[in-house]
């Protein structure tokens, strides 16, 4: 007993107390679950200063693997007001001194587009910086040509979080209802749930859940194949997802997870052996899936056929998508710079918002912003690959960018703040591969 007390005492001691983001971390979730679980009435300032003391005495690094921590926590906190305060200290930090290249451009461009579609009567400068701050934050982040980070930690807070997320979303529900008669009846994470919360409370509805769910499997998968984190918390993590994901019944979540999966068999598969062992993880994680569905998940798939085979599979969106096509062709202005992304369903007369990302880009910023969003992806992938030698580039670090594109087809974007925040989840991702190809490389020095 003395020995195992002694084991935490030290893992809290060099895990925590020593690494100042952990700790920071540690005081921000023993706030939310005063706030959330014991229900003490707490400020939303409370958790802005945590953060900012968080950012004032950890570095660059620390700050990014924040942001991702708190993504999936978004909704129950002020993460736009957070994420500002952030971009503020990465400037700080850096004295200004900056190496962007020309591909800066692409949200500058950005940024004048959404400034031209202010001058409408409901248009705020607050609500013109908090969406622009998403690229501001990107650009300080990841487009700065000689700053890397802690990819691998980044991405493990990041399924922290949502690990968080899950915890608390089931505990609201078993406030709502009990947890047993929630999986029996086969309610879903919908408004019936998310309106029984009073306040801000940590919690994701059906889109936002099925979002971070599949987001999160994909990067388990990809630490798991990189041997970068414990595999039996990874396999966790990834039935975890896998639940709260099934219970949202977001089609997204199921059609982005079916593609994960697809993308990972066959990025992995380069010889016999490869293709044994991804075929062996593939059938361990259909079979937990299948286990999980006639157990646990059985009402939930009863819920998700209903709705895959209700008359209207598209539940009324291919009628938004052929109502914002022609707002998009009625006028050569909307289809060069758009509306705006403020207040573009009052803009367009409907209330109905859209869901696919290239349609919403295109209403907002028109087909000059488009233009200007491929170019700034482009340039944050190039950016993410520069340090990778040629031939050691691997398509599987691909794949959490190229599910989270796939799903946001179904879904918001920019629109939706948490939404488009995922985007530093895709480009670490992506840049792990350099970050396993340094390691690689010293470990042979050595």
């Amino acid at each position: 007993m003395i020995a195992f007390t002694k084991k935490i005492y030290d893992f809290i001691k060099t895990n925590i107390i020593k690494n100042k983001v952990y700790l920071f971390i540690t005081i921000f979730i023993f706030f939310l679950t005063l706030r959330d679980i014991i229900g003490v009435p707490l400020n939303k300032f409370v958790f802005i200063g945590i953060a900012t003391l968080l950012f004032i005495f950890c570095d660059e690094n620390g700050i990014v693997e924040f942001i991702a921590f708190i993504i999936p926590l978004s909704l129950g906190i002020s993460y736009s007001f957070i994420s500002f305060i952030a971009a503020f200290f990465l400037i700080f930090k850096r004295k200004g001194k900056f190496r962007f290249s020309l591909s800066v451009l692409f949200p500058v461009g950005i940024a004048y587009i959404e400034l031209l579609n202010m001058f409408y009567p409901n248009s705020s400068m607050a609500d013109y910086f908090r969406i622009i701050n998403i690229f501001i934050l990107f650009t300080l982040m990841f487009l700065d040509n000689h700053k890397s980070y802690n990819y691998k930690n980044i991405l493990k807070l990041y399924l922290f979080g949502f690990f968080i997320l899950s915890i608390f979303t089931l505990f609201f529900i078993s406030k709502s209802t009990s947890i047993s008669e929630f999986f029996k009846s086969g309610i879903t994470l919908g408004e019936d749930i998310v309106n029984s919360i009073e306040g801000n409370k940590v919690f994701a509805g059906n889109n936002s859940m099925g979002l971070y769910a599949v987001i999160s499997i994909s990067v388990s998968m990809l630490l798991f194949y990189a041997k970068a984190a414990n595999k039996y918390i990874l396999i966790f993590m990834i039935c975890l997802g896998f639940i709260m994901g099934f219970i949202s019944t977001s089609r997204g979540f199921i059609f982005s997870t079916m593609l994960c999966f697809i993308l990972f068999g066959v990025f992995s598969i380069k010889n016999i052996k490869s293709f044994l062992r991804t075929f062996l993880i593939t059938l361990f994680l259909l079979s937990i899936a299948f286990l999980l569905i006639n157990s646990v998940l059985s009402n939930f798939y009863d819920t998700f056929i209903a709705k895959m085979t209700m008359e209207d599979f598209s539940n009324g969106r291919y009628a938004i998508f052929e109502y914002y096509n022609k707002i998009l062709f009625s006028d050569i202005k909307i289809f060069l710079i758009g509306v705006g992304i403020q207040d573009y369903q009052i803009k367009c007369a409907t209330d109905a918002s859209i869901h696919n990302a290239i349609q919403e880009i295109l209403i907002a910023w028109g087909i000059f912003g488009l233009i200007c969003i491929v170019g700034f992806f482009i340039s944050l992938y190039k950016r993410a690959v520069m340090n990778i030698p040629k031939g050691k580039k691997s398509l599987i670090y691909l794949i959490p960018a190229l599910v989270y594109l796939f799903y946001v087809q179904f879904n918001q974007l920019f629109s939706v703040t948490s939404f488009a925040m995922v985007i530093v989840i895709a480009y670490c991702s992506i840049a792990l591969n350099s970050q396993e190809n340094i390691e690689i490389k010293k470990k042979g020095i050595s």
